[in-house]
């Protein structure tokens, strides 16, 4: 964390930096300051999580494999409203063996996207289905 901290205090405009970042924050379950982090990079850069493949911080972590990390970032482009992106993103996260249900059902970020036919389309193709929580 330190070293991309001093990365982007040298060089503020480039965006794999922050990914970088983003990346080492979720390793020390920095969620807060990651999902920041990929934003910063995403204002950079629109394009920087696509063109991510092979560069940047790779996870050692079992606590953010490729499915988890794919989900996190679909949550950052819900929460920008950049729906196709989130829902690349999240059908990369269930591809991956994303299993974590209760979580895409609560999680703030995707509440618009959760009305969307294309939403419920994809979880339907990995069926899925998010029944209403009681109460809600």
């Amino acid at each position: 964390i330190k070293s991309f901290r001093r990365a982007i205090s040298l060089n503020s405009s480039v965006a794999f930096f922050y990914l970088n970042l983003g990346n080492a924050y979720l390793e020390k379950r920095q969620s807060d300051k990651a999902m920041k982090a990929f934003h910063q990079a995403l204002a950079l850069d629109p394009e920087v999580m696509s063109r991510q493949a092979g560069v940047g911080v790779q996870s050692a972590s079992v606590q953010f494999n490729d499915s988890k990390r794919n989900y996190f970032l679909a949550k950052v482009y819900a929460e920008r409203g950049e729906n196709n992106m989130a829902l690349d993103f999240l059908k990369k996260a269930l591809a991956g063996g994303f299993t974590d249900f209760e979580k895409l059902k609560k999680d703030k970020e995707f509440e618009r996207l959760r009305r969307t036919k294309e939403f419920k389309e994809l979880l339907e193709e990995y069926g899925v289905i998010l029944s209403p929580t009681p109460g809600v």
